[in-house]
């Protein structure tokens, strides 16, 4: 009798392919979630370069500097502490008012858009500034950053001097709007070119703020944010294509063109604001 394995050994299995290369994945820098190490991490690529945004705040921030040193007594303006309704020389000189405009201060309607009233409401409008400026001049012509901050600008303060209440006011938030409805009408228009989820945050933030302009509208200039927003969405309006439609993202030169004068106009909108905080203003 011999041993008869009735199972004879199965032939060998051809071998696996080999898996597909994982495509590269320039975003990552985290380990993987099954939390080995990665062998090989990834920075985040360098953020692209916003000229325009940066110039634009360069110049807000030179306004508020000066706003601070008068805040403390620099120029001739009394300091802070000199007693109550004396410290206001740091907002009051280039504020928009109402009535200094209708006298031929027209010049107020474009400083109160580069002024502060505070700490707080510089920082909101500085941080908002970077952020919707970046958002712009990534994913559009960068000409356009300038150009929808100042015309939106010009669109808010004209919107408050005409519109109730008739009281003074400062502050960007008037170009911010404009570059709000700008964004609104891009994301529309282009959102098969935007990040997921982009037209709705952009909502929401619009919303938050028309609901705090409700709120606290005895401090809020809802006619210039409004006035602002309807400014830089018909811009949008009129300069975005649909999104089938070609657009060039580094525009042309005559828009590069208006965006350096817009940024010129800007500058001496800010001296003259300066100028005027300082006490030497030669504008009535």
């Amino acid at each position: 009798m011999t041993d008869h394995d009735p199972y004879p050994p199965r032939p060998p299995l051809p071998p696996e392919p080999a898996a597909a290369p994982a495509r590269p994945d320039r975003w990552q820098t985290h380990p993987p979630l099954d939390g080995d190490p990665d062998p090989d991490p990834r920075p985040l690529p360098p953020a692209p370069p916003a000229p325009f945004t940066l110039a634009l705040a360069v110049i807000i921030g030179a306004v508020a500097l000066v706003q601070v040193l008068v805040f403390f007594g620099v120029g001739n303006g009394a300091a802070a502490w000199a007693g109550f309704g004396r410290g206001d020389a740091y907002i009051t000189p280039a504020a928009m008012d109402p009535a200094r405009v209708r006298s031929g201060a027209w010049w107020l309607l474009l400083t109160a858009e580069l002024m502060h009233g505070g700490p707080l409401h510089f920082i909101l409008n500085f941080s908002a500034l970077r952020s919707l400026g970046k958002s712009i001049e990534w994913r559009a012509p960068r000409g356009w950053v300038p150009l929808v901050f100042l015309v939106s600008a010009l669109g808010a303060s004209v919107a408050s001097f005409v519109l109730p209440p008739d009281a003074q006011s400062v502050g960007a938030s008037g170009g911010l709007m404009g570059m709000f409805g700008f964004l609104l009408v891009m994301a529309h228009r282009r959102r098969q070119h935007m990040p997921p989820g982009f037209l709705r945050s952009l909502v929401i933030n619009i919303a938050l703020i028309a609901g705090l302009g409700l709120v606290y509208y005895q401090y809020i200039d809802n006619a210039g944010h409004l006035g602002g927003i309807v400014a830089g969405a018909a811009i949008g309006f009129f300069a975005i294509p649909e999104g089938a439609k070609r657009w060039d993202p580094r525009g042309g030169p005559g828009l590069e063109r208006a965006g350096i004068a817009s940024l010129v106009i800007l500058a001496i909108a800010a001296v003259i604001a300066i100028l005027a905080m300082l006490g030497i203003a030669f504008l009535p």
